[in-house]
């Protein structure tokens, strides 16, 4: 009776951990889709606040109701600008709902960088932050990936 009540656990052992494998790909799979995987081989990940989220767009349209349409793994472009308003460089942040922003002058540097190595990035909203009925100011952070052309 004892090695039917073993076998019987090892069984529910078995599809219990089996389930929980399954659960765990399906969280993976779901994490992976929000956040498109690099196509080929990085050089490097990088994670950049987005700045200026605050301030209105050319064409006054808010940055902050731009970023509230986004969900992590929203594609992002980044646009670089040598020498723009009053000769300084300058890198603009757009969704498909509109410009959300501008990158440090760190990243702008490190665009710089990339470009001189004939490199190429695709970004993605990583993480967002703020909003909702606080009235805090919604921001994002950008995950950057780094290939070689």
């Amino acid at each position: 009776m004892s090695l039917l009540v073993w076998v019987i656990a090892l069984l529910a052992l078995f599809f219990i951990a089996r389930a929980w494998l399954r659960h765990r790909e399906e969280n993976e799979s779901v994490l992976s889709e929000a956040l498109a995987p690099p196509h080929g081989d990085t050089i490097e990940e990088l994670v950049w606040p987005v700045v200026g989220e605050t301030q209105l767009n050319d064409d006054h349209s808010s940055r902050q109701e731009a970023i509230a349409k986004c969900r992590e793994g929203t594609h992002v472009t980044i646009e670089f600008v040598d020498g723009g308003p009053g000769g300084v460089d300058s890198a603009r942040v757009t969704t498909e709902h509109g410009e959300i922003g501008n990158l440090r002058k760190d990243a702008i540097e490190k665009l710089h960088q990339i470009k001189r190595h004939h490199q190429r990035v695709d970004a993605y909203i990583g993480d967002l932050d703020g909003g909702n009925e606080e009235g805090r100011i919604r921001s994002a952070t950008l995950v950057v990936y780094v290939y070689k052309d």
